[in-house]
Parts: C-alpha cells; structure tokens; sequence
C-alpha cells in the first residue's frame, strides 16, 4: 500500500512537472514575436526611413551676426544632410574653433530640424599688434583670446591694456599665459562694479622679468598714474579713487607724478619742475 501510494506521488510529479513547462511555451512564443517583429521593423527603418530624412530647417540661437551660408559653412554642413547620419558633436567643435564663438550647443529635432544654439566672445579689452608696420587694433577676452582684428573690430567701448608686444595677431591666438590672472581679475571687475571698470582708460603692462610685471593705470577723471602689482579687486579700485578724490580737493594732484599701491599703502612721487 505503502508503495502504491509512493508511486502515485512520483507520477502525480511528474504531471505537475509537465503543466508547469506547458504554461511557459506562451511566453517564449511571444518574446520571439517580439523579437522578429523589432527586427523586421529596424531593417525597414534602414530601408525605408534612415536615408531619406534629410535637415530641412537649421534653427539658430545667436548674438553673432552670421549668414546662413557662413553658418553651413563654419559649421561644416553640407547642403543635404541626412538626419541620422549627422554627427552633432563634430558640428560643435567647427563652430567652437571659430574666434569669436565661445561655446556652442547643438541638438537634432526629429524630423528634420537641427538646432544651433551659440555664445558669442564677449570683449573685454583691446590693444594694438604690428602688422605689417602698420598699428591695428585687437579685441580679445577674459581668456586672453583674440576674436577681432582691425578693420573687423566693433566701437567697443573699452579699455587699452598697453605694454603688450604683439606682432602678427590673428583672430583666434591667445595673449601670453602669464596675462590670465590680471584678465580674469579685469573681468570680475567688469561684472562686479561696471561703474569703477569705466573708470580706467588704459591699464599700462610694465615688465619686471620673463614672468612678473607691474600694471599702471591711467584714470578717466584724474590726470595721475597709479601704479598697481598684478592683482585687481573692487576694493583696490574705491581705494584709489577714494586716495585721488582727496588729493583732488586738498589741490594736490597736479603736483603728482604717480601713486603707487603696490606696497598695500600709497606712496606717491612728485613732478619734477
């Protein structure tokens, strides 16, 4: 009886056993329908869609003056382009070496459109470079980098950083690297006090050796230089004028020939007569 009842157990296992693999051939079925069914689909996308949607509109978001043929152009955009081919990344670093572009974004909009969204150099300072034995201005940034040259220069209303020893500049080359700290200084004071930053005609570079110089200002209102190290700050800057306006009132400006910060307290010298 024992014995009958075991066996009854084992075959009633093993019909358990082959419900439980029944109930799963559905599943497989459907996973390979699936399967095939994303096949088929991709291979007629490759065959039917992926080289015929062509950029049909080029969108752009920028503060630069460009036309649409100098756009393509920079960018390195043919004229038929297909949507899924084109490589987005690469138009970036076309339009991202041109001078005057700082940073560029760029992203496909299904179905045809591609979007350019670009931020222009915004200019800091200009100066003067030998070409050709003639004087030309250069406008450049808070990176030291030149964007316009010459005739090409917009009436920025901006500073002179004088001193500089620049021949043969072209758009797109960058100011010596020891200059980057006193820009970067330069153009906080550009955002954070714009009023004191209007104040200064011409910041002068004055060598001290391969890697060290002195800046020496020239104010808008008071006809003294001011001597300063490399480091600007808002603090330095209403320090100075504050100094210069009481040298003003007190009728002693015209006798000084220079003041100089560099010390941390002023020290100022004579006109010689």
């Amino acid at each position: 009886m024992a014995d009958a009842v075991l066996g009854a157990r084992r075959v009633h296992g093993r019909a358990r056993t082959r419900g439980h693999r029944k109930r799963f051939h559905p599943l497989l079925i459907g996973a390979a329908v699936v399967l095939v069914s994303l096949g088929a689909a991709e291979a007629l996308f490759h065959l039917l869609l992926k080289d015929t949607l062509v950029i049909q509109r080029v969108a752009v978001e920028s503060e630069l003056r460009f036309t649409t043929a100098e756009l393509l152009q920079i960018a390195g955009i043919g004229e038929s382009e297909y949507f899924f081919a084109l490589d987005t990344e690469m138009i970036r670093q076309n339009l991202e070496q041109y001078p005057a572009v700082r940073s560029a974004t760029v992203h496909k909009a299904f179905p045809d459109t591609l979007r350019i969204s670009l931020e222009a150099r915004k200019p800091l300072a200009v100066s003067f470079a030998t070409v050709g034995g003639v004087s030309v201005p250069v406008v450049f940034d808070e990176h030291g980098v030149v964007f316009e040259v010459g005739t090409a220069v917009s009436g920025w209303d901006l500073p002179v950083v004088s001193g500089l020893q620049l021949e043969s500049v072209r758009p797109g080359v960058q100011l010596p690297a020891m200059l980057h700290g006193f820009l970067a200084d330069l153009k906080q004071l550009q955002l954070a006090a714009p009023a004191l930053f209007r104040q200064i005609s011409e910041y002068r570079i004055v060598r001290r050796g391969e890697q060290d110089f002195d800046v020496v200002l020239y104010p808008v209102s008071y006809p003294v230089p001011v001597r300063i190290g490399t480091t600007l700050d808002e603090t330095l800057f209403k320090y100075i004028v504050m100094v210069l306006d009481v040298f003003q009132r007190e009728g002693k400006l015209s006798a000084l020939a220079e003041l100089d910060f560099r010390a941390g307290e002023v020290v100022y010298r004579l006109r010689e007569d």
